[in-house]
């Protein structure tokens, strides 16, 4: 099964249009964003004009679907050129691809984790800039009790 990027054109119905499409069967093109049933939208000729080619699924094996959250990481440790994707409403539901012959790629492995160091680093440093202004919040409030309970013991 072919894939294709096209132009949504249908302005008033774009919000259920996914901007990807497959083959139909019957030589049309008919766009992800619904899988099944009467919903589902087959592109007009204008939409088809500005279609442009993503991949075949025939040269891809589909990752198991089963392996939920899993799927997702296992397919990001192939090489950008070797994996693909067809996604549904807004991306919100994803089928994962990766190329026949493909294997997990130790550069993508290290680049992946490389970044996933990062955004920890980052996690961290918000977290330490929270714990620093609980703290500051805490030590006012503090000051403010005591400052408090000196006025009311003077006035005692």
């Amino acid at each position: 099964m072919r894939v294709y990027e096209y132009e949504t054109l249908d302005r008033p119905n774009r919000w259920c249009r996914e901007g990807l499409a497959v083959e139909d069967g019957r030589g049309g093109l008919v766009d992800t964003f619904w899988q099944f049933g009467s919903e589902m939208h087959h592109l007009t000729k204008a939409e088809m004009e500005t279609k442009r080619f993503v991949f075949d699924t025939q040269e891809y094996d589909e990752l198991d679907a089963n392996r939920g959250t899993g799927q997702k990481m296992l397919w990001e440790q192939y090489r950008p050129e070797d994996r693909a994707t067809i996604t549904s409403q807004h991306g919100l539901s994803v089928r994962y691809f990766t190329r026949k012959g493909a294997k997990p790629d130790l550069d993508t492995k290290i680049e992946n984790a490389t970044a996933a160091h990062e955004r920890a680093l980052v996690e961290l440093q918000s977290a330490q800039r929270r714990v620093k202004w609980a703290r500051r919040d805490l030590d006012e409030l503090i000051a403010s009790r005591t400052s408090s309970s000196k006025r009311l013991g003077s006035d005692g």
